[in-house]
């Protein structure tokens, strides 16, 4: 992709997501985004908080401990707004339109039952649909968010495994954890955070785990697993068919507040993207992160920022040595919407793909939306950058733009409808001598329908659609073809215990 078909696609992004915005933005809520705000970790999905459980027993500002709401006290009125959450615009977390003070310190343990019926049960590659196959996923979840005036710890983890009457690579194991810890001071944040996945194919339109946080919980108290932004986790958005793999990023944050408006980001970590099938090609990285915030208006903050990433590719000599400086900008209006966006020059160099090493310089841009109405909620998200290559090529340059949007359909019923496009391409530095450079075009779409049956048990219906083409010649190679059709109907029971209220 050129720089001016990169630049192209984030202004026309930009431009939108500004639009929507300030078409949205016409509440009078309190300011938000300030260094001195309460920090806080994610709680996911946002939806009205009185529906996050159920009808007969939510989690809401009238019930803030989940029990019976004829009986439960009414709320300061405080306590009916969300409180704004403190992130640094150059950090390695994603902007949140922020919580409600009273959905903390709580310890919720979940199960679900999800079966599938998938047109393309191995994920054969080769453009057709092969091997209708049934599947059934087990799974158990817990979540955690612990507060303290110093600290917040959350923790939610999902796992299971699959079952299916042909047996083979169908029988799998499913689990995805994210997990941070966020310790405060007057003026310091100290932050460590851990995603990890291990999975039986990529996660870019993985319906078989169903995540347990969208059926349930549902709302505010909904599990995310999502603790790091998309930029700094190992690519997966090109489809490799079935195969076992370990995804993990672990990475610590340090924010200093110089003045009342401003303060400065530093991070670091490290991600790992292993195949336990032979024929892909496992990386690893190493980042670092600095930048400097500045609050220009109660709702809207600048920030310049630097990333290092060191890509390294296990068992070869070649490397690939990433330079991105940014300019970014959010604004963000409590409980209501959240927009970022950052965009500045990438310098990449490389080692060990041809005789002379060589480097290139292209555009670097991202961008996330977030909006919650009364009854609708949308979500969007930008990235254009380099990549190892999820696990086929050696580097590559690629887009990945997802999105969602759900709505309220009545007070039991919820409708959902998420999708995602990727495109990945081969760098001319990295495979010198291809008159044509190998590249993927990917897209799923989810359709789910999700209600609450009584006080603890949730079911959903679904159906997803993935499809990939590749420029990639036939191959005998695991995934390089790359061509995938597969659909997916999925139904879902969840249940979740009552709330454990932490003190």
């Amino acid at each position: 992709m050129s720089i001016t078909k990169a630049v192209r696609i984030c202004v026309g992004l930009l431009a939108w997501c500004l639009c929507a915005a300030a078409s949205r933005a016409q509440e009078t809520t309190p300011p938000a985004n300030a260094p001195t705000t309460e920090a806080r970790q994610p709680a996911t999905e946002a939806t009205p908080r009185d529906q996050s459980l159920s009808p007969e027993l939510a989690i809401s500002p009238e019930n803030p401990n989940g029990s019976d709401t004829q009986n439960s006290e009414s709320q300061p009125a405080r306590d009916l707004q969300p409180i704004a959450v403190y992130r640094p615009l150059a950090g390695i977390q994603d902007q949140t339109i922020g919580e409600y003070p009273w959905a903390r310190n709580y310890l919720v343990p979940s199960v679900a039952v999800n079966e599938v019926v998938d047109t393309n049960g191995l994920s054969q590659l080769g453009g057709t649909q092969n091997g209708l196959a049934s599947v059934t996923y087990l799974l158990g979840g817990l979540t955690l968010d612990r507060e303290s005036s110093g600290s917040n710890s959350y923790i939610n983890y999902y796992g299971g495994r699959s079952f299916s009457p042909e047996g083979g690579a169908l029988d799998s194991t499913v689990q995805e954890l994210g997990a941070s810890q966020l310790f405060r001071w007057s003026r310091s944040r100290l932050l460590f955070a851990d995603q990890f996945t291990y999975l039986p194919e990529s996660p870019f339109g993985f319906a078989g785990g169903e995540d347990i946080g969208a059926l349930g919980l549902g709302g505010e108290l909904g599990a995310s697993f999502s603790v790091l932004q998309e930029a700094f986790l190992p690519n997966q958005s090109i489809l490799t068919g079935a195969g076992t793999r370990i995804s993990n990023t672990v990475a610590a944050q340090y924010d200093y507040q110089t003045s009342a408006r401003s303060s400065i980001t530093l991070a670091g970590g490290y991600g790992l993207l292993d195949f336990q099938d032979s024929g892909f090609i496992n990386n690893w990285n190493v980042f670092f992160v600095g930048g400097y915030n500045h609050q220009i208006s109660p709702r809207d903050t600048v920030a310049v920022l630097y990333r290092y990433q060191a890509l390294r590719f296990t068992g070869l000599s070649e490397s690939i040595n990433d330079n991105l400086v940014q300019m970014a900008y959010s604004r963000n209006i409590t409980g209501k919407l959240v927009f970022q966006g950052a965009a500045g020059p990438e310098v990449d160099t490389f080692q060990g793909f041809s005789s002379t090493n060589s480097s290139r310089v292209s555009v670097g841009a991202s961008a996330q939306l977030a909006w919650q109405g009364a009854r609708n909620n949308l979500g969007l998200g930008y990235t254009h950058g380099i990549s190892a290559g999820s696990g086929l090529l050696t580097g590559a340059e690629a887009d990945l733009l997802q999105g969602s949007v759900g709505r309220h359909l009545t007070r039991f019923w919820l409708g959902t409808l998420a999708g995602g496009y990727a495109w990945n391409r081969a760098i001319s530095q990295t495979a010198p001598g291809e008159a044509s450079l190998p590249s993927y075009d990917t897209y799923f779409i989810t359709a789910r329908l999700s209600r609450n049956v009584g006080r603890n048990v949730a079911f959903s219906l679904g159906y997803t659609y993935q499809n990939q083409d590749s420029s990639v010649p036939a191959c005998t190679t695991p995934g390089c073809q790359g061509v995938l059709l597969r659909q997916q109907i999925f139904i879902t029971f969840g249940w979740h215990a009552d709330p454990i209220r932490l003190q």
